[in-house]
């Protein structure tokens, strides 16, 4: 069947959003909400481009997660429009995990704190099956869209969301863009190098949650502290609840999502991990900066879970191999985990399945990604200023408890 008819409402939709947004009013991005949210499972499939290429188009989800170019530009009314993502999709890995338990499992902790009586600890209902969501925002969505800051370079979340977290403590005025770049240097991919080399630096490219808390307690001189919260291995916990408290305490929540989990099917995979501010968390959900875009719960929780892997995309593998380049560094990296990976039969597998002669109707399978260690740990930091008593209640707090996969139940592990 033709997708014409589809086209053209979409693409009306489309033009008559891309004209809301040229108002650069709050008003107007939610009637862009309005507009586009019948087309966002269909954008693939269609061409949504506006009839006037004079146009700004409106920016899907996928569009800012691509750390390749320098996305954000101060100033482009159409990076700055809400989002609003979708709900997760679990993978293979995940199919068994028993998201809503037919009766809380049992529990166990080393103490009854004030926390965990205050219910963020999770005993059996997932996130998306909380319906009474809390309310605390650090900034209302009009005052988001005036004081976050968009992506200023390549693979450059991390300082944006640090510019981000200063101005959330009200610093705004003491640290700009240069302040933070110097302190905080990011490691960048080696785009004309071999595979192995290349694989290696896409391993580390941008930064860590632990070079984030290093560079600006170095920034500020101590007077920003902060302490992260894993969340690998999964962890049982109300996590809108535990955000909406720490946030009504005075902290600013910065999360460190694999933004390649929970991709929906047809979707395009995000190319990279990302670093975003929480400015919020309302009855529809978590709201996050860099870019605006307001997450369920459970999304975000699936992102946060991950364990420090990085998908690589085929074509980023294969445009860097030539007969001459040795391959054998892969095999022999410090890291354990790159053997481990079986990352060199992984790449020569890409490689076969693209050179091999094609057989007449024979298709056969091909990798779209190469799965390689990452250097980042997901989760959520907490930052708060020195001398605050939010700052001591966020470096006494319990680690968030693990779920027990065999069992069900709840351990508490202390640091």
């Amino acid at each position: 069947m033709s997708n014409e008819p589809l086209e053209a409402a979409a693409s009306s939709a489309f033009e008559e959003s891309a004209l809301a947004l040229s108002s650069g009013t709050v008003e107007a991005e939610m009637r862009v909400l309005t507009l586009l949210s019948p087309w966002r499972s269909m954008e693939n499939n269609l061409n949504l481009s506006p009839k006037d290429e004079s146009l700004p188009r409106p920016t899907s989800t996928s569009d800012f997660l691509d750390h390749d170019e320098n996305l954000y530009q101060p100033g482009d009314v159409h990076c700055i429009g809400l989002l609003i993502r979708d709900a997760p999709v679990l993978h293979a890995e995940d199919e068994e995990e028993e998201l809503l338990p037919s009766e809380p499992p049992s529990v166990s902790y080393v103490e009854l704190d004030a926390e965990q009586e205050a219910g963020f600890i999770d005993l059996g209902m997932d996130e998306a099956g909380c319906t009474d969501l809390p309310e605390a925002m650090l900034w209302s969505e009009e005052e988001a869209y005036q004081q976050q800051v968009l992506q200023f370079g390549t693979s450059a979340c991390g300082p944006t969301a640090v510019l981000n977290v200063l101005r959330g403590l009200g610093l705004q005025h003491e640290f700009d863009r240069q302040h933070v770049i110097d302190a905080i240097p990011v490691s960048l991919r080696a785009e004309s190098a071999p595979v192995p080399e290349y694989l290696f630096s896409r391993s580390c490219a941008g930064t860590t949650a632990e070079q984030l808390l290093d560079g600006i307690y170095r920034l500020t001189s101590g007077r920003v502290r902060g302490r992260f919260f894993p969340f690998f291995p999964r962890r049982r916990v109300h996590l809108a609840h535990w955000l909406a408290h720490w946030i009504q305490r005075g902290a600013v929540p910065l999360a460190l999502l694999n933004l390649q989990r929970a991709v929906a099917p047809g979707w395009h995979i995000p190319d990279a991990w990302h670093h975003q501010m929480v400015h919020g968390v309302s009855a529809r959900g978590i709201h996050l900066t860099n870019p605006l875009e307001l997450v369920p719960p459970a999304l975000l929780m699936e992102q946060l879970s991950s364990p420090s892997l990085l998908l690589v995309r085929r074509e980023d593998v294969l445009k860097r191999w030539s007969p001459d380049v040795d391959l054998t560094p892969l095999a022999t990296a410090h890291d354990p985990r790159w053997p481990q990976l079986n990352v060199l039969g992984q790449v020569v597998n890409v490689l076969r399945e693209s050179f091999s002669p094609k057989q007449c109707g024979y298709k056969p399978f091909t990798s779209s990604h190469v799965r390689i260690p990452a250097a980042y740990h997901a989760g959520m930091t907490l930052y708060a200023l020195k001398g605050t008593e939010v700052l001591r209640e966020v470096l006494r707090a319990p680690e968030l408890p693990l779920v027990d996969e065999k069992s069900g139940s709840v351990n508490c592990v202390r640091s």
